[in-house]
């Protein structure tokens, strides 16, 4: 297997894990856009050296830093994208701006697991845990009234 094709699983592992995580930044607090970007910040480095040395750390021998790097990265990248549109955007604007490149990130992971299953259920899989980190944060967050 060529070394980019075995990056594929930890990019996409990262990705999606630092995009789910930073909804509940973004849901979370919808209602003070000003803390949306330090914390998405915070939340991005963190999240990408936990995962990268998570990784590494629990790597056997055929494994090693490079694949710790792409899942720290992506975990990086997936959660930055989303809080982007805060840097230049405020209210609704931004939430749709922000929305769509979550959906373009689920697009876009879609058609990389679509390679070795039905597109069809790629896209539902993909789609029905981004929905369901969603409904999670979106009732936490008005359980403790926190989304605004």
């Amino acid at each position: 297997m060529k070394r980019s094709a075995a990056l594929l699983s930890p990019a996409i592992f990262g990705s999606f894990d630092g995009a789910t995580s930073v909804v509940g930044v973004l849901l979370t607090l919808i209602g003070h856009p000003e803390q949306i970007m330090p914390t998405s910040l915070g939340l991005a480095a963190a999240g990408g050296v936990g995962m990268a040395a998570g990784s590494w750390l629990s790597q056997n021998t055929n494994a090693g830093p490079v694949e710790a790097v792409a899942i720290g990265g992506a975990t990086a990248v997936g959660t930055l994208l989303p809080a982007l549109p805060y840097l230049a955007l405020a209210g609704m604007a931004a939430i749709v701006a922000s929305a769509v490149i979550l959906v373009l990130l689920g697009a876009g992971i879609t058609a990389v697991r679509a390679r070795n299953r039905s597109a069809l259920r790629a896209a539902a899989e993909t789609y029905g845990v981004l929905l369901a980190v969603c409904a999670a944060v979106a009732l936490c967050a008005l359980a403790t009234g926190s989304a605004g």
